[in-house]
């Protein structure tokens, strides 16, 4: 009979062996309109680099393990980030306190900003310097942790280390501005925001901004990351761990690696550590917020709850800060499986025994600003 390490040695080789190599490949279509399924092959010029060198070990351990499941991780790409399954308009900005208080200064943002620099990603500080006191223009990030009452019956968890990167940011006074004004740009290294903190991004100076009733903001979303625990199942093998979801949004080299708009990996965390690549669906249409993706840049243009008044040269501190709701935000549908424990997301090898993920880490977004 199988010891502890037997069984983690098994799991081992169902994963490399391709029982669940391609477990989590996505339904529906990648941006760009090809299936979203894909293989862990050290071929895939893309993602050159992420499978690991666990995949030598099919030689030896699967000689007779089946390899013939080619399946996907079940989600719904016809139900992501809805707003039908929260009871009020997740657009509404809400009155209660975010993650952190709402400081229109950037003093106390920039001293509690988060460093992730230990995982190969940009530090924000190192790229803001010196925020002006006057006559200026701050763009905040954060995470609103307010409990949101879902009608959904889904079952749902806040995720955890979730970071966006975001590299650029313009304004407009309209919605469909042909020239709108570029506030900061950070190039090849995004600023990236803690979403469990209140994060200044970015800012720019109002001496060259021309006055005008600025009316919305345009970002440019470079990638996402966030964990969930659950569990893993292989078989009658249950492996509880942690799964990290990235996504880059726009084409880029992310941790060393070039991506595509949406390709990224999920990354299991337990008694056995793997890393899969993965095609995500096509974001979702969301309202009052435009999503495009303009030669491989992923642009989310927004309005502002009131004008933006800007006077060149002028000594007024403008600040908007872009939220995120992400309390229990990561949603799927409990199965009625044995072994599958209620309220615990729980992956399979077998496609149609995953539970569906039916939101993917964020329920609504909105902004404040200085003017409102």
């Amino acid at each position: 009979m199988l010891g502890h390490e037997g069984l983690r040695k098994l799991a081992s080789a169902l994963i490399v062996a391709g029982l669940f190599g391609f477990l989590f490949s996505a339904c529906g279509k990648s941006s760009s309109g090809k299936d979203s399924s894909i293989s862990i092959s050290e071929s895939d010029a893309t993602l050159d680099g992420v499978v690991d060198d666990t995949i030598q070990a099919t030689d030896s351990a699967s000689d007779d393990l089946s390899s013939s499941a080619d399946g996907g991780l079940d989600v719904r790409d016809d139900d992501l980030w809805t707003e039908d399954s929260v009871d009020d308009d997740t657009m509404a900005p809400d009155t209660t306190p975010d993650a952190t208080p709402d400081d229109a200064t950037p003093d106390d943002a920039v001293e509690s900003d988060g460093s992730v620099s230990d995982d190969g990603f940009a530090d924000p500080l190192d790229l803001l310097g010196d925020a002006p006191t006057a006559g200026a223009i701050y763009i905040y990030l954060t995470g609103d942790l307010t409990p949101q009452d879902f009608k959904d019956k889904l079952s749902g968890q806040t995720p955890s280390d979730y970071v966006i990167a975001i590299s650029r940011y313009s304004i407009l006074t309209s919605a469909d501005d042909p020239a709108p004004y570029l506030c900061f740009d950070h190039g090849d290294t995004p600023a990236v925001a803690d979403l469990s903190k209140d994060t200044l991004v970015g800012f720019c100076s109002t001496v060259s901004v021309p006055s005008a009733s600025y009316t919305h903001g345009r970002v440019k979303v470079d990638y996402v990351r966030y964990s969930v625990t659950g569990n893993l199942h292989v078989g009658a093998i249950v492996l509880p761990g942690s799964f990290t979801f990235f996504r880059a949004y726009s084409k880029g080299k992310y941790d060393g690696i070039d991506y595509l708009p949406g390709q990224g990996y999920i990354e299991f965390t337990g008694d056995y550590d793997f890393k899969t690549p993965y095609y995500f669906p096509e974001p979702p249409s969301v309202p009052n917020v435009k999503t495009e993706l303009v030669d491989g840049e992923f642009l989310m243009t927004f309005p502002f709850t009131n004008p933006l008044p800007i006077v060149q040269n002028g000594s007024e501190l403008h600040w908007a800060r872009f939220h995120w709701q992400i309390h229990e935000a990561f949603r799927w549908k409990d199965a009625n499986t044995l072994t599958y424990v209620k309220s615990v997301w729980d992956a399979n090898s077998v496609p149609a025994g995953s539970e569906l993920i039916m939101m993917f880490g964020v329920s609504g977004y909105y902004v404040t600003s200085s003017v409102d």
